[in-house]
């Protein structure tokens, strides 16, 4: 039986599933680029001045079918600005529903102890 995954890799996948998500709604609602760019705006506002939210500003004026297939990219870089994303508040998906939020996070260790065991059983 696989060891359990650690929270880290538990969260980092959550976030990926949550955007592949994310991505889907930025097809049908154009409005999710201005509400993520409010949300930058909100966070400065209240003092954070991250290096991330320049990189999300600069991400945020990406044709939206690029920027989609960049947020669910599986690279180191996507992966540390998954971690601050605004789309996720902007989307409304990390706030309105905790049952999915709870689905996700499930679904991403699930996903991660099948992996485990795969590699398990292609090394037996």
């Amino acid at each position: 039986m696989p060891t359990q995954p650690n929270t880290e890799a538990i969260n980092d996948r959550a976030k990926l599933l949550a955007h592949r998500l994310i991505a889907r709604q930025l097809a049908t609602d154009p409005d999710l680029i201005p509400r993520a760019r409010q949300v930058i705006s909100e966070w400065r506002a209240m003092g954070h001045q991250h290096d991330v939210l320049d990189e999300w500003d600069r991400l945020l004026t990406l044709d939206p079918a690029q920027l989609r297939r960049l947020i669910i990219e599986r690279s180191e870089t996507m992966t540390r600005l998954r971690i601050s994303s605004p789309l996720g508040l902007a989307s409304g998906l990390f706030t309105d529903d905790d049952s999915l939020r709870r689905r996700i996070r499930r679904k991403a260790r699930n996903g991660l102890l099948l992996a485990a065991k795969r590699k398990a059983d292609a090394t037996a």
